[in-house]
């Protein structure tokens, strides 16, 4: 599955959207630029902080 700006969807993305028709077809309703910007996940999710918070108290 890709987006209609020809960006291949990630596979879980595409699981859950053509799982049910009511939200493949709201995803379908999207313009191109705000497809792309729900099918990245957010930046924090994929840089681990290292080395991790240190907490004194």
């Amino acid at each position: 599955m890709k987006t209609k700006g020809g960006i291949k969807i990630p596979l879980d993305l595409a699981s859950a959207l053509t799982a049910d028709p009511k939200v493949l077809g709201m995803w379908q309703r999207l313009r191109p630029s705000c497809q792309r910007k729900r099918q990245r996940p957010p930046p924090e999710a994929h840089l681990p902080r290292w080395p991790p918070a240190c907490r004194h108290p």
